[in-house]
């Protein structure tokens, strides 16, 4: 674990990643909220439905068990198995797991997605613009720094002097130059 923080804080890109996805926690409490409050409801409307059918006794023996059943088939790890009681009574009965597959599987996690996504690009937007911003401030106070004659612009020589200066740090591995120009 101790890592992964060290790599985490030591890189730029995946600091600003974990910073975005942080911000994102209302979003995700909202999406959690919306899928458990859908997962409920189905599970809720199965076990009252098939309650006194046997898939009701076989598979939706309480709301907890129905609720855990719901949950993997939302998953659709066991797709057919667990509506096949039901559809063996009546093919009507089938109409309400397709739904639920429909619904669940194609409609809900799509929306989960696309929410998440943008929200993740919407916050990811704000971290560059503030990031541009920091930047842009820095060049305008090392250019100022530069720019000891207040002019707007460098002549000759600042820039040589610059040019010079900047030549003695080109590398973190390697000795110093020179000068570019007298």
């Amino acid at each position: 674990a101790g890592v992964y923080a060290k790599l985490l804080l030591y890189t730029m890109e995946l600091r600003m990643c974990a910073i975005t996805l942080a911000g994102l926690i209302g979003t995700y409490l909202n999406v959690l909220a919306l899928s458990l409050l859908f997962l409920l409801f189905a599970s809720w409307l199965a076990y009252v439905t098939f309650e006194d059918t046997p898939q009701g006794k076989t598979i939706f023996t309480s709301y907890g068990v129905t609720l855990y059943q719901m949950f993997v088939l939302f998953t659709t790890s066991n797709n057919p198995d667990v509506w096949v009681p039901a559809y063996k009574i009546s093919r009507w009965y089938s109409l309400f797991f397709i739904v639920y597959v429909l619904l669940g599987v194609y409609f809900l996690t799509n929306l989960i997605l696309a929410v998440i996504y943008d929200s993740f690009k919407e916050q990811f937007a704000k971290q560059l613009v503030q990031v541009d911003s920091i930047r842009k401030n820095i060049l305008q106070k090392a250019f100022d720094l530069i720019d000891t004659n207040n002019r707007g612009y460098l002549d000759r020589e600042q820039c040589i002097s610059l040019l010079n200066e900047l030549n003695k740090y080109r590398g973190p591995y390697q000795k110093p130059q020179g000068k570019i120009l007298n």
